[in-house]
């Protein structure tokens, strides 16, 4: 074999590798999240000690990284029992929101052929809080009353809670923090 052909053959399976390398440290269970019960959140690229592959997580979900000093986003795709969520189910986020100014819920599609019903989303704005601060939000492909986000008709769906806002403090100490629960209700 030719000197060329083992340098073609290192380079190209070089690349396989760090590609690789590069898919399986930036999944959504990589190295740098930060856990909270059923939330998932990864330092932000911009600390000077976040995670090298911190700013690809985000890159590779089509968003851009949050601000720094202003936002701090949370993932959860599972219930509290660790069951995917589902379109086909009904959920109840229930509890208290990580002291903000501002927050928003979005949902959004995992699977690429999924059709989401809409862009809706629930700010800190819109919601009806309860009388002890706490929040109620149905999530469901049909309609329900009160705090209410749709789900794609089909396949499964992540949360995503983004505070707005939040004290350096708290960022420092993500993985302390209560979440909201997320309850499944049942299922069609």
């Amino acid at each position: 074999m030719s000197e060329l052909v083992r340098i073609t053959i290192a380079l190209v399976l070089s690349a396989l590798l760090g590609v690789t390398s590069l898919y399986t440290l930036s999944g959504t269970d990589g190295l740098g999240a930060v856990e909270s019960g059923v939330w998932r959140s990864w330092k932000n690229p911009a600390d000077p000690d976040s995670w090298p592959y911190a700013r690809l997580h985000f890159l590779l979900q089509d968003r851009l990284p949050p601000s720094r000093f202003l936002s701090t986003v949370f993932i959860a795709e599972s219930d509290d029992e660790g069951r995917v969520l589902s379109a086909a189910c009904v959920y109840r986020l229930t509890g208290r929101l990580p002291p903000t100014r501002w927050w928003s819920l979005n949902i959004e599609a995992v699977d690429d052929d999924a059709h989401m019903q809409s862009a809706a989303s629930l700010s800190s704005e819109d919601a009806m809080i309860l009388p002890d601060g706490s929040v109620s939000v149905a999530i469901s492909r049909l309609f329900q009353s009160g705090n209410w986000l749709p789900t794609p008709r089909e396949g499964h769906f992540r949360i995503i809670l983004s505070l707005h806002g939040i004290s350096p403090l708290l960022r420092e100490r993500l993985n302390t923090l209560t979440m909201p629960r997320i309850i499944r209700e049942g299922c069609s």
